[in-house]
C-alpha cells in the first residue's frame, strides 16, 4: 500500500505545477511531509473509513486516502475550492468539498453530525489559528466517533532553526509587516511543542497514542521546479544540512505529528 500511495502522490504533484508565488513554494515544500504523514496513516486506514481533512488545500492527502478506499470529506476556505484543478480532483476521487471558515468562539458549528468520522486530519492548520482553538476542538470531538483518531501535524517550536534564531536574537516568525497586509492563514500565529499539544488535546477528551518528529525541508524530487536562482538553491541545501544533527536529536526536527484518540464519556 505504501508504494501505491507514493506513486499516486507523485502523480498528483506532477500534474499540479501551474501554481505561482507563495502557493508554488509551499506546495513543493510539503512533499516530504505529506509522504511521511501517509506512512504513519497507513495502519489506521481501512475501506469505508470516514475521514475529514480539515485544511485540505489542493487535496493531495485527501485524494490519496480516497483512492485507497476511505470516504473523504475535505474542508477548507471556500476560495480554495474555486480552483479548477481542485474541483476536478475532487470529482475524480469522489471527495466531498465543504467550504467553511473556521471562526473564534464557542458558538460556531461544524456542518456534520455527531460521531460521524473515524479519522479527522488537521495537517498544518493549528499554527495558523489566530484565536483560541477551544471551540474548534470541541467541535472536532463532537463529530469524531468514540475511539476515533485525531491526527495533527504542526511545526515544532523547538526545531533547530528556531533555536539558532533565538540565539541570534531574531524572531522565529515572518516579518511583522506581512501580518499587517497579507492573508493571515499564510503565517504562524503560535507554534507549539509536543508536550503543549498533548496537554491541550487531553483537556478536550483526547488520549495520546503516538508522537513523531520529522523534517519537512525544501529539498526533494521537486526542487528543480521551485528554485529560480542559484542563491535560492544554495540556501535550501544549507538548510537541509542544518537538519542532519536532528538524526541524533529528534526533538529538534522541524515538524510534529500527534495521533490522539477520542475518549468515550468525556465532554
Amino acid at each position: 500500500m505504501r508504494d501505491c500511495m507514493d506513486r499516486l502522490l507523485h502523480e498528483l504533484y506532477r500534474s499540479d505545477f501551474s501554481l505561482t508565488g507563495y502557493d508554488r513554494y509551499y506546495f513543493g515544500l510539503r512533499y516530504l511531509g505529506n509522504r511521511f504523514l501517509l506512512s504513519k496513516l497507513q495502519k489506521y486506514l481501512s475501506d469505508g473509513r470516514r475521514v475529514l481533512d480539515i485544511g485540505s488545500g489542493r487535496l493531495l492527502i485527501s485524494a490519496t486516502l480516497a483512492a485507497d478506499g476511505s470516504a473523504v470529506t475535505a474542508l477548507d476556505l471556500p476560495e480554495v475550492f474555486q480552483d479548477r484543478t481542485v474541483r476536478k480532483r475532487a470529482q475524480t476521487y469522489g471527495i466531498d468539498l465543504v467550504g467553511y471558515r473556521l471562526r473564534p468562539g464557542e458558538n460556531h458549528h461544524l456542518p456534520f453530525k455527531d460521531n460521524h468520522f473515524s479519522i479527522i486530519l488537521m495537517s498544518e492548520v493549528f499554527e495558523h489559528l489566530n484565536f483560541s482553538p477551544a471551540g474548534l476542538l470541541k467541535e472536532v470531538r463532537r463529530v469524531l466517533a468514540n475511539g476515533g483518531l485525531l491526527i495533527l501535524t504542526t511545526p515544532n517550536v523547538h526545531r533547530i532553526e528556531n533555536k539558532i534564531n533565538f540565539f541570534l536574537g531574531r524572531s522565529i516568525y515572518a516579518d511583522y509587516q506581512r501580518y499587517l497586509v497579507e492573508a493571515p492563514y499564510h503565517y504562524h500565529w503560535r507554534e507549539f511543542d509536543s508536550a503543549e499539544l498533548t496537554g491541550i488535546l487531553q483537556q478536550f477528551g483526547f488520549q495520546l497514542k503516538e508522537t513523531h518528529f520529522f523534517n519537512d525541508v525544501l529539498v526533494n524530487r521537486y526542487s528543480r521546479y521551485l528554485f529560480r536562482s542559484t542563491s535560492q538553491k544554495a540556501k535550501a541545501y544549507l538548510k537541509k544540512m542544518l537538519y542532519y544533527p536532528t538524526r541524533i536529536w529528534p526533538g529538534l526536527r522541524k515538524q510534529i505529528i500527534i495521533v490522539a484518540a477520542s475518549q468515550a464519556g468525556i465532554e
